[in-house]
């Protein structure tokens, strides 16, 4: 928990200090977000069926850098993850790591913005990519990967500042001796994030 708390402070002083880019979302945009999310998932072992839906609350973050070539459309690479702990099939708790990484497009829905370098709007998120399930703080863990998409709604109420509400799908998975075993998940998340541009 230490880690991940002077992680976010690390990337919030960084991103304070880039604002000085030049306030126009078009052009370079680098951001992190940090919140709630909500996973549900089931987890199947091929040849013996699926699990039982799961619900977890953990904490979230949200990681975004690329490019906006106007004010009104943002074309980037997201990362998105799920944190919560679980019992494992040894009966120890361990921390869950699942997420995607995704080509994305947030576009800004308010009209003012034809006409202006900024302005507070609402806005909707996508992104197709990759996804990974692990337990990144155990020895020997491996990742189990797969594809994963989100869709999502935000709005961006100051200059650099937005809330966010994405939902994203995932079905990673690994091999071991020949069977193969996917976990298929659906994350809501809930983050504010700040953005230089």
């Amino acid at each position: 928990m230490k880690t991940k708390l002077f992680t976010t402070i690390i990337f919030i002083l960084v991103i304070s200090n880039l604002f000085g880019f030049d306030d126009k979302r078009k052009g370079f945009i680098l951001g992190f977000g940090a919140g709630l999310s909500n996973v549900s998932f089931k987890q199947e072992i091929e040849g013996y069926g699926e699990s039982d839906s799961e619900n977890e609350i953990g904490f979230a973050t949200d990681f975004k850098i690329g490019y906006a070539p106007n004010n009104k459309v943002e074309i980037y690479y997201s990362s998105q993850v799920a944190w919560f702990s679980m019992k494992n099939v040894l009966d120890e708790n361990v921390t869950i790591s699942d997420g995607v990484g995704t080509l994305s497009m947030s576009y800004f829905l308010s009209s003012k913005l034809n006409n202006l370098e900024w302005c507070p709007s609402a806005f909707l998120s996508g992104g197709y990519g990759f996804s990974g399930w692990s337990t990144p703080f155990e020895e020997g863990s491996e990742s189990w990967t797969g594809s994963g998409f989100f869709v999502g709604f935000g709005y961006e109420f100051s200059k650099h500042y937005r809330i966010s509400i994405n939902i994203f799908n995932n079905n990673p998975s690994t091999e071991d001796s020949g069977i193969t075993f996917t976990t298929k998940s659906t994350v809501l998340q809930l983050t504010v994030s700040a953005l230089a541009f």
